[in-house]
């Protein structure tokens, strides 16, 4: 119980927590998701309202409208400031009254409808807010929030809604990011562990489900965060007995328990979403799913892809060369896909799922055909 506490129903975030920092050094990437945000803003809470299947198996949809946030209020007014709903969108009365947004040339910032909404009160979905930056340095993209992560969304919500597959599941997300996900899962998990590397990211990941367990007990209860290091070894070292004498040390706030390995021997569901973009991550990637899905094991990973294009000269030609790394671990065989280890033993299987299978509960980003959704198991 105490652990639980620590990590999401209290403590401080870092105050060494910079939302400025990741302007400062490097090239900026932007996410698709943030493309209409203000050019001033910096950080933003969004709010997502989530659609339930009517009796028709039509989606009802609400709005949402990312708010600009002044970075040097505390956490209690930062969640104070998404609670009032005005036509389609989710805005707050302090963002009306005192953020009104121009852009560089001094003209007002319009919120617009999003197509596709509509306001039905009779089949209002639960909202999940989210912190996150709009722009970042390629280091801290964990910050931002990625089409992949709404796509693995409505795939989790969907199975959420017509099964009892994840219903009690112990579930680990690898590369957690802005924690969207989990807080998703946590409504019908009886744990899900969140997992990244920068403690930057984490920091943030904690806000988030600290947002979102004021509204539900279960989020506060279901949620662990750790970091985790996919090159080290596997299982991690756990630390966390001594984190009262090493508070000066942020990332053992993440550090791991012996509770907690003795909680994943019972894991089921492993997933991710945008983790393959570099090759050694992917490399490093699936050395960690080898040890995480042992011989036999009946878990399963599901992950969501984004496939970026670039210009290739030695080519000619628009290629992804990171879903080209990503799918150099696979073979073909009449009986479907075989992943191949970073050893070259051909111990796992994965399939692609087919989207149209999966409604978009989440209407604000679109599924372009660059978005991928697998099952991976070990055979």
């Amino acid at each position: 119980k105490r652990k639980k506490e620590r990590h999401v129903g209290g403590g401080g975030l870092s105050e060494r927590f910079d939302p400025t920092k990741t302007m400062q050094e490097g090239e900026q990437v932007t996410s698709e998701v943030h493309l209409g945000c203000s050019p001033n803003e910096i950080t933003c809470l969004s709010t997502f309202t989530i659609a339930s299947l009517d009796n028709d198996d039509n989606l009802q949809i609400m709005g949402e409208c990312c708010v600009s946030e002044d970075t040097s209020k505390g956490d209690n007014s930062a969640v104070a400031d998404v609670n009032v709903t005005t036509d389609n969108f989710l805005l707050s009365e302090q963002s009306i009254d005192n953020h009104v947004l121009v852009d560089e040339t001094g003209d007002l910032v319009i919120p617009r409808r999003r197509r596709n909404c509509m306001h039905n009160e009779d089949t209002m979905g639960r909202t999940i807010v989210i912190h996150h930056h709009a722009r970042t340095t390629l280091p801290y993209v964990g910050l931002q929030i990625w089409k992949a992560s709404f796509l693995l969304g409505d795939f989790l919500l969907h199975k959420m809604q017509t099964t009892a597959e994840l219903d009690d599941v112990i579930a680990l997300e690898l590369g957690a990011g802005t924690g969207l996900l989990g807080i998703l899962l946590a409504a019908k998990a009886r744990l899900v562990f969140l997992t990244d590397f920068d403690v930057d990211v984490l920091d943030n990941c904690h806000r988030n489900a600290l947002l979102n367990s004021r509204k539900s007990k279960r989020i506060a209860s279901a949620l662990q965060i750790r970091q985790l290091d996919w090159k080290e070894p596997w299982p991690p070292n756990a630390g966390c007995s001594n984190v009262e004498t090493s508070v000066d040390n942020q990332s053992f706030l993440y550090s791991w328990c012996n509770e907690d390995l003795e909680e994943l021997e019972n894991l089921k569901i492993m997933f991710a979403a945008d983790v393959i973009y570099s090759d050694s991550l992917t490399d490093a990637f699936f050395s960690l799913l080898r040890k995480l899905m042992p011989i036999g094991s009946q878990r399963l990973l599901w992950l969501a892809i984004e496939k970026r294009f670039n210009f290739s000269i030695s080519e000619l030609d628009v290629v992804a060369h990171g879903y080209r790394h990503f799918l150099s671990f696979f073979d073909n065989r009449t009986d479907g896909l075989t992943l191949q280890d970073l050893q070259g033993c051909k111990t796992f299987a994965g399939k692609k799922l087919q989207l149209n299978q999966v409604p978009q509960y989440i209407q604000e980003y679109d599924r372009t055909k660059d978005l991928e959704l697998w099952e991976i198991w070990r055979t």
